[in-house]
């Protein structure tokens, strides 16, 4: 772990020293989140209320589960063993905070546009992608910065980051 030697063990504290942790930590609260939001929509459904969704559930459920929590186990794997392969410092953890931030209302809005309307929806991923972006621009300094000779895998892990962002749009 690269983080540094003032670590606090288990804390939330801790959790804002280093850009994987907040990374992990967000995108396991937010597969408990959808998790639940999902949840509630099914046992209600199945219960007898009406569940009207402006979206088709399936698009929904496999937009919303693949983009609320993947990306940031994703990010936080590139901010962990990215730096090491690449042979670089890991970018501040302060520099992630607001992009996750950005794609928690991004999902928040993806949950509500389901329900609510595809515009909110669709402001939703927009968000993301914004998000994505600032993350995916991290990296990329990363690889930049980086004078080790062999940077392929980096670069995939560059390409089909941007192929999430694309989808997002």
């Amino acid at each position: 772990d690269d983080a540094p030697s003032d670590a606090r063990g288990l804390s939330l504290a801790s959790l804002w020293l280093a850009p994987h942790r907040i990374a992990f930590f967000v995108a396991t609260a937010l597969l408990l989140a959808v998790s639940l939001a999902w949840s509630w929509m099914l046992v209600a459904a199945h219960s007898g209320t009406a569940v009207v969704t402006a979206l088709p559930p399936t698009t929904a459920h496999a937009f919303i589960f693949a983009a609320a929590y993947m990306p940031l186990f994703i990010a936080g794997f590139m901010f962990t063993a990215g730096p090491r392969w690449l042979q670089v410092s890991p970018p501040p953890a302060e520099r992630l905070r607001w992009p996750l931030a950005l794609h928690v209302g991004g999902i928040a809005l993806l949950l509500a546009g389901t329900l609510a309307g595809a515009a909110l929806a669709a402001f939703g991923a927009l968000l993301l992608a914004i998000a994505w972006t600032v993350i995916g621009i991290a990296y990329a300094a990363l690889v930049r910065a980086s004078q080790v000779a062999d940077r392929l895998h980096a670069r995939c892990v560059m390409l089909f980051w941007a192929v999430g962002i694309t989808a997002a749009l």
